[in-house]
C-alpha cells in the first residue's frame, strides 16, 4: 500500500470504518463520491490518504472486495 508516512492516520482509520459499516450495512462498497461525502472530504484529499485510489487502496485495508 502506498499510505503516506507507512501508517494509518485517524483519518485513515475513519474512511475505512465507514466503508466497512456501509458495506455490511448495504452489501455494497459506497463510491468515491459517497465516502467524501460522509467523511467530509474533497477527492483530492482522500487521494492524498489513498494514492491507489478509493476502490484499489481504502477497500483493501477492511479486507472488502469491489465486485
Amino acid at each position: 500500500m502506498k499510505i503516506p508516512g507507512g501508517k494509518l492516520g485517524k483519518q485513515h482509520r475513519q474512511v475505512t470504518r465507514f466503508l466497512r459499516r456501509t458495506f455490511y450495512k448495504t452489501g455494497k462498497v459506497p463510491t468515491a463520491a459517497e465516502t467524501c461525502e460522509a467523511n467530509d472530504l474533497e477527492i483530492r484529499e482522500l487521494e492524498a490518504l489513498f494514492p491507489d485510489g478509493c476502490h484499489r487502496g481504502a477497500v483493501k485495508i477492511p479486507g472488502l472486495r469491489v465486485r
